[in-house]
């Protein structure tokens, strides 16, 4: 950079001719320029004349504002003169003296922003946010919590959960703020009676105390409302989303058969390219032999024996989740990716083979869990919903909420959705069977496919009418009538 000293064309005249180089610079030569010091730089014989001219060491006017009296380290200093006057002809084309010209003043004044978006800006519609009949409500995303979203709009729209999250009572004497399941019945009831399209879950967030600038995994906010269950609502979620399958190990040797039993709430199965519903349950149960590291150590032998092991499912929840190996560990990079492989699913599925019944135990599909995007560690998630109440699907993606009509789960493909795809067409595909050979099937009438989906929720079909949740407690039905009266305040504030 060349010495400044070299450069006395007008900008740096006022700085003084000693400043040769940046460094030269000092905090008076700031305070002098800007018109907080009364000293007067002695450049040279024409910053001298300059400065006197001005009579207050600076070649730009001096401006007598409420400003003009102070320096920056707090003194006072009278400088006032009758010819230090701020007005527009001398201030308002960048003199650095004057604060006025800058909008300083202005934007101390109180309410000054209001009146400033108040002039430049027209105020937003609340009408947008008004939530249309018949549609459910969405949620904010708070950064990166869709994660979090996706999971409790699976859980609202689960009848017999939201009956059971009504039906909690809290004492008076605790506070509410961190309580996760008072914060959970409060986003139930807005969800279910609030007039506004969405709701703010920063309440149950805070409580949970999950972090809103990390996405994590969906399961992570089921683990930490787990923890917060008081008895009743375990005993409940035991009943509605424990299910039992079975380790059956027999030695080779002695033939002897022990039984391990094992409680899930999630059936995690693993997934392959073009595999139905169906493979992933027949790959689950298939027995694998135990040989050679993996030898099975057999107590009535007293040694390792080679052994045979196969899964049997015992007993399937009311509320069957699914959970999809849709996230793997690469060995080769050492790294977790994603899988795009595609899984087929029917909207309603016989489990009987699987259970060894010899009655149908069907189970309808309820909601879908999908994560879009290339990589495991970023993307987004959102949920695709069955509302019972008009039995219609709807793609629940954060805020933005629309009705589903389409059979293939993957948000790059919805606007391929047309109404061909409501047809009860057969179709044929191929798939890669157990055997590692191609085969051509015949799929179920009208099946769905997603090749992003990573949980899938099935519940059991009874004959039964679908049970309609209890109101929730007063105190909460009075918090959601104050803010659904607020909001239709604003609405006619709007209109007039």
């Amino acid at each position: 950079m060349a010495p400044l000293g070299k450069k006395m064309d007008k900008q740096w005249r006022f700085v003084g001719q000693e400043v040769i180089t940046p460094k030269d610079l000092t905090l008076d030569h700031i305070h002098y320029v800007y018109g907080l010091s009364s000293s007067t730089r002695k450049g040279g014989r024409e910053a001298d004349e300059t400065c006197a001219s001005n009579g207050n060491g600076s070649i730009f006017p001096y401006c007598g504002n409420r400003y003009s009296g102070s320096t920056l380290d707090g003194s006072t200093e009278g400088k006032d003169n009758g010819n230090s006057g701020c007005a527009a002809a001398r201030c308002k084309e960048g003199n650095p003296h004057c604060l006025n010209y800058m909008g300083q003043q202005q934007w101390e004044e109180e309410d000054a922003l209001d009146e400033y978006f108040a002039l430049v800006a027209d105020k937003p519609d609340p009408g947008l946010c008004k939530r249309p009949e018949n549609t459910p409500s969405g949620m904010k995303n708070l950064g990166a919590t869709c994660y979090a979203n996706s999971l409790l709009q699976v859980w609202f729209h689960d009848l017999a959960f939201r009956d059971a999250i009504y039906r909690c009572r809290f004492n008076d004497d605790e506070d509410p703020s961190m309580n996760a399941l008072y914060q959970l019945q409060q986003l139930f009831a807005h969800l279910d009676r609030g007039l506004k399209s969405f709701y703010n879950p920063l309440s149950l967030v805070n409580s949970l105390k999950l972090d809103t600038a990390t996405q994590q995994d969906a399961q992570e906010i089921d683990s930490q409302l787990q923890k917060q269950l008081d008895i009743q609502l375990r005993t409940f979620i035991n009943d509605q989303f424990q299910g039992l399958y079975s380790y059956n190990t027999t030695c080779k040797n002695c033939r002897r058969t022990s039984v391990r039993d094992c409680t899930f709430y999630e059936l995690m199965l693993n997934i392959k390219d073009n595999w139905t519903l169906e493979d992933c349950l027949e790959d689950f149960v298939k027995p694998e032999d135990l040989t050679g590291a993996d030898q099975y150590s057999c107590s009535t032998c007293g040694s390792l024996q080679d052994a045979s092991r196969e899964i049997k499912l015992e007993k399937l929840p009311n509320v069957l989740n699914i959970q999809l190996m849709r996230f793997v560990y690469d060995n080769e990079t050492w790294t977790k990716k994603k899988s795009k492989d595609t899984i087929w699913f029917p909207e309603v599925m016989d489990f009987s083979e699987f259970l060894q019944a010899n009655d149908t135990v069907q189970y309808e599909l309820s909601a879908v869990l999908v994560h879009s995007g290339p990589s495991a560690h970023s993307g987004h998630f959102l949920a695709h919903v069955l509302q019972r109440e008009n039995n219609k699907w709807f793609v629940l993606n954060d805020e933005e909420v629309t009705e589903f009509h389409g059979t293939a789960f993957d948000p790059e493909d919805y606007s391929k959705a047309t109404s061909d795809n409501k047809s009860k067409t057969k179709t044929k595909f191929k798939r890669a069977a157990t055997k590692n050979e191609d085969v051509e099937i015949e799929a179920h009438a009208n099946p769905f496919s997603s090749r992003n989906a990573y949980m899938l929720t099935y519940v059991k079909k009874t004959s039964s009418p679908p049970l309609r949740p209890c109101a929730s407690s007063t105190e909460t039905l009075e918090i959601v009538t104050q803010d659904n009266a607020l909001f239709e305040k604003e609405l006619l504030e709007y209109d007039d």
